[in-house]
């Protein structure tokens, strides 16, 4: 499991969400500033936005400044090493490791796979990953609390270890991430368990005025943060909905049947530890369990949770199961066969959908060579951004607010809502307008994404490809416009650095054709695609136009050299065969 635990978390970050929390936790630590306003986006510029997750910023500072990216990669196999130390806790604790029993072993087994696969998509350097830090102690803490007020009256609150204890890590878990809401939701469950089952079984002794006062300081707790009242206001935002939200139904029919019979499997079993938890009036767990399996189906955010609570409501009804199968033969060596399949099959799709392990940053997620690019220059007006990268921007590009970045929350409705409606519309009003209105001068985009046969945020192709704005920084990954006539500064980086003749966006040499009957022309393409080569030396796209110019211009041997870089980035059946084909027909 300790393997697992690190095969997870040592990942590249891929994540821009960091930067925007390395830079609050900077202002917090280095300049001894607590943001209250926005100051890093421009149109969202005096809104009110205090630092909600302000303890996991600075923490991510302090692991940032000890170990650059990689301090953040040492934070998030901390982060997730605790969290699975907390499942395996419990395994010792309830007494499923360490028996002889091969079954229980089995169970443990599973059950610790199906808590890394749920948790699997979520190990990321955000907040939310600190968040499950407290909620799987405060997890911990309450199951055995209501354990407890089952067997006996609920003892005196302050002589409660217990809930001395989820009261201290809930006042950090609401300092750290907005998912302390599950807290509140846990103690209700355990509230309503208690006084469900005093009325079946016509008794009192659930101590709901104890549990109740339980409640209120933790509700009291929430307002000793920076945030105050506005802390709730993610939980009520009606616009702010993306990817993460999206509901397992509209999930699991872009994955394959594998993996959606597994999640379909995990929801089945959810039901049923939560119907037999039932019937032995085990009512805190079997809530529990039915609550987040509703939650992780109304969205996958939320599957994370889900494997946390199935780590650790789910080891008691395994350590019954196991007992209950001991001492029958057929049953106990038919379960035996099916939890190993089980477990081999959970096995396989962790292997299978876990994020490459490595260091470092993943380059290909962020516009890296453009930001170097940007940090030299001295650019008069403002910077527009596509969505994905503003929070990478916010700290990698200080000197310029982004346009809009993943703090939603920081926004218009409005604002968010029109830039997904509209910033694409043809023709391209509404981003005229906002050129107009913040004076945009400048843009680092990605390129467009096909999916099928669709082509979506073609940035780019369509916003960009025009007589308005200059090419003068490309990688594979992004591209860097300047708006022509915006300033003589700016009109001077143009003169230096425009690309004229590529079209980065479009892989296709043949466009060039037209430069190669003037020698001035030919000259001249040859010196741009030499130039970008040397800005960024993995460049596909120059590598292989290069190719393509110097075979047509008589140069088989430098065609060939440019080919064999290409197929080295670009591993490709066509570009396998031009090499191919020129190395042979020389």
């Amino acid at each position: 499991m300790l393997y697992i635990s690190l095969v997870l978390s040592i990942t590249p970050v891929n994540n821009p969400d960091y930067g925007f929390h390395l830079r609050t936790g900077q202002d917090i630590i280095k300049n001894h500033h607590f943001p209250m306003y926005e100051t890093y986006s421009y149109p969202a510029k005096g809104n009110f936005n205090p630092a909600y997750s302000w303890m996991f910023d600075c923490l991510s500072y302090i692991f940032y400044a000890l170990g650059h990216i990689n301090g953040l990669i040492c934070l998030q196999i901390v982060l997730t090493l605790i969290i699975f130390f907390c499942v395996i806790f419990n395994l010792f604790k309830k007494g499923l490791i360490g028996r002889d029993l091969l079954l229980s072993n089995l169970l443990a087994i599973n059950i610790m796979l199906a808590f890394s696969f749920l948790l699997m998509p979520r190990i990321m350097i955000r907040p939310h990953l600190l968040g499950y830090v407290f909620f799987a102690a405060y997890l911990l803490i309450m199951d055995d609390t209501a354990h407890n007020t089952n067997e006996k009256k609920f003892p005196p609150l302050l002589k409660n270890k217990n809930i001395i204890a989820a009261i201290i890590i809930f006042l950090f878990w609401v300092n750290s991430h907005s998912s302390f809401a599950e807290g509140y939701v846990l103690v209700i469950i355990w509230i309503f368990s208690a006084a469900f089952r005093d009325f079946l079984q016509k008794e009192k002794k659930a101590g709901i005025f104890a549990m109740s006062a339980v409640a209120i300081i933790l509700f009291a707790i929430c307002f000793c943060t920076p945030n105050l009242g506005k802390i709730f206001a993610p939980f009520v935002s009606s616009t702010k909905y993306t990817e993460e939200f999206f509901s397992l139904f509209e999930i699991l029919p872009k994955s394959g049947l594998f993996y959606m019979f597994l999640i379909l499997g995990y929801v089945l079993i959810f039901a049923s530890i939560s119907i037999y938890y039932f019937k032995k009036k085990d009512f805190f767990r079997s809530f529990t369990m039915i609550f987040f399996a509703a939650l992780g189906v109304y969205s996958v955010r939320f599957l994370g949770d889900a494997g946390i609570v199935a780590g650790i409501i789910a080891v008691p009804a395994a350590k019954d199961l196991a007992n209950f199968a001991e001492t029958r033969k057929n049953l106990r060596q038919g379960m035996i066969i099916f939890f190993a399949v089980l477990a081999a099959a959970q096995g396989a799709l962790i292997f299978h959908y876990h994020n490459p392990m490595g260091l470092g940053m993943d380059e290909s997620s962020f516009p890296v060579k453009s930001v170097d690019y940007l940090k030299k220059q001295d650019l008069e007006g403002r910077m527009f951004n596509s969505f994905e990268w503003g929070g990478y921007l916010i700290w990698e590009l200080q000197k310029y607010p982004v346009f809009i970045d993943g703090r939603v929350q920081v926004y218009p409705d409005e604002f968010i809502n029109d830039f997904r409606t509209k910033i694409l519309q043809k023709p391209p009003v509404f981003f005229a307008e906002q050129c107009q209105k913040y004076g945009i001068s400048f843009a680092v985009v990605p390129y467009a994404t096909n999916i099928g046969r669709m082509t979506a945020n073609d940035y780019s192709g369509y916003l960009f490809d025009n007589n308005d704005w200059a090419l003068v920084q490309f990688d594979n990954t992004s591209l860097v416009y300047i708006k022509k006539g915006f300033s003589p500064k700016d009109d001077a980086i143009i003169a230096k650095d425009e690309y004229t003749m590529l079209k980065p966006t479009i892989m296709a040499p043949p466009l060039l054709d037209k430069y190669l009957g003037n020698d001035k022309d030919r000259q001249k393409l040859i010196r741009e695609l030499q130039r970008s080569i040397i800005d960024t030396p993995d460049i596909i796209y120059s590598h292989f136009c290069l190719a393509y110019v110097l075979f047509k211009t008589g140069d088989t041997n430098g065609a060939i050299k440019e080919l064999e870089i290409t197929k080295k980035l670009y591993p490709s059946p066509q570009v396998e065969m031009l090499y191919e084909h020129l190395k042979n027909g020389q």
